[in-house]
């Protein structure tokens, strides 16, 4: 049986791939897992470097890359670029035996690819508030700048990211083989929602794995928290306010306390003072965007131009 934690970045996938390890998943032989960072995630990433260096070819195939994930179209997995790269998968596939599978965020952008290897695959998606993501990216923009400046992402980029994953891997999920759990509720009530996913994938895991498995959640894990209410006021596309309330739904989140005069005044104090301080990346990203459109615009009036005079060529 194979089972996939899935989730956007910065959303507590790490958690999850370790309490199902606990639980009895596979993820691979210990030398083959990323080591933690001490101050992104000393406790481990719990990605298996091979499958993930298989989604950045992938994606990178498709003129991508984790931070900045291609628009794919349904069939994409067909095109002869990822061919190669779906044979490695399926290789990749075969090698493991039992109770199965792998932590990647960037799974959610190469979904396609894995279910037409993996048809009976089950999922845990883990939902974290699009808010929360966006600010986590910002803390390790602080610290990733000069080790992996490509992961540098802004807040505007963070929220845009979120709603690019989650668009990309939703639409593929079937809800019988789909369990969806909400980051707040992992933290605040583990035992329980781990009892739910262990009986909603078949996990084959005793009551005192799970009991043990529940016990590594760190409840101080969620260092930017923000609340869910302000999701509906905050400034950002309607399409991640309709999606992160659509899977708060599904995961049957706990409805949080009424919102204050402090927590909103807190969030718009914290959330100005990192975008005042990213200005320049905003500035830049926007740019890059600006000569992304003209680049796209001068090739597009290039095309017409040359249809234009093979029309006149053909009388």
């Amino acid at each position: 049986m194979t089972v996939i934690p899935l989730g956007m970045h910065r959303s507590g996938t790490s958690m999850l791939a370790h309490m199902l390890m606990e639980c009895g998943l596979n993820l691979g032989p210990m030398k083959e897992l990323l080591q933690g960072h001490q101050i992104d995630n000393p406790d481990g990433y719990w990605e298996n470097v091979k499958i993930t260096a298989l989604n950045d070819a992938i994606l990178a195939a498709l003129g991508g890359s984790a931070m900045a994930p291609p628009m794919l179209k349904p069939g994409w997995s067909d095109d002869p670029r990822v061919a190669p790269l779906r044979k490695q998968a399926q290789e990749i596939a075969t090698s493991f035996a039992g109770n199965w599978g792998w932590k990647d965020p960037r799974t959610m952008v190469t979904l396609e690819l894995w279910q037409r290897i993996l048809p009976e695959a089950r999922y845990v998606v883990i939902v974290r508030n699009p808010l929360e993501v966006a600010l986590s990216f910002a803390v390790r923009n602080q610290w990733i700048k000069r080790a992996r400046p490509e992961f540098v992402v802004s807040l505007p980029k963070g929220l845009a990211l979120w709603a690019h994953y989650h668009e990309a891997a939703l639409p593929l999920l079937q809800p019988k083989r789909t369990c969806y759990v909400a980051y707040s509720n992992v933290l605040t009530r583990p035992l329980d929602e781990l009892r739910r996913i262990v009986e909603e994938t078949g996990l084959p895991a005793s009551k005192e794995q799970v009991e043990a498995a529940a016990k590594t959640i760190k409840t101080d894990l969620r260092r930017n928290r923000i609340p869910d209410a302000l999701v509906q006021e905050a400034f950002m596309p309607e399409v991640i306010r309709t999606r992160y309330t659509e899977l708060l739904a599904r995961a049957g989140a706990d409805p949080e306390p009424a919102l204050t005069d402090q927590d909103r005044s807190d969030f718009y104090r914290s959330f100005l003072g990192l975008a005042l301080g990213q200005l320049d990346l905003i500035e830049a990203e926007f740019n890059a965007w600006r000569a992304l459109a003209t680049e796209t615009d001068t090739s597009l009036k290039r095309l017409k131009a040359q249809m234009a005079a093979q029309a006149l060529a053909k009388g």
